[in-house]
């Protein structure tokens, strides 16, 4: 789930980079995921099986509790 959110945050970054320019914008999105997905990596490396913040609750409703 997360790479897929990830990737429509990029998709959205593109077309917010070429319609006016928000590099600061596409930082900080790039800086908050890579932020999330280092959070997932350590709960996985200490063996928990937990969601990713922010985006875990909502892919656990839009999927019906398939991400756990």
């Amino acid at each position: 789930m997360f790479h897929l959110t990830a990737i429509g945050f990029y998709i959205l970054q593109s077309i917010l980079f070429f319609a006016g320019g928000f590099l600061g914008f596409i930082i900080w999105i790039a800086l908050g995921l890579l932020v999330l997905w280092v959070m997932g990596f350590i709960s996985a490396i200490n063996g928990e099986e937990k969601p990713i913040p922010v985006i875990g609750q909502k892919a656990n409703e839009w999927f019906g509790g398939a991400f756990k």
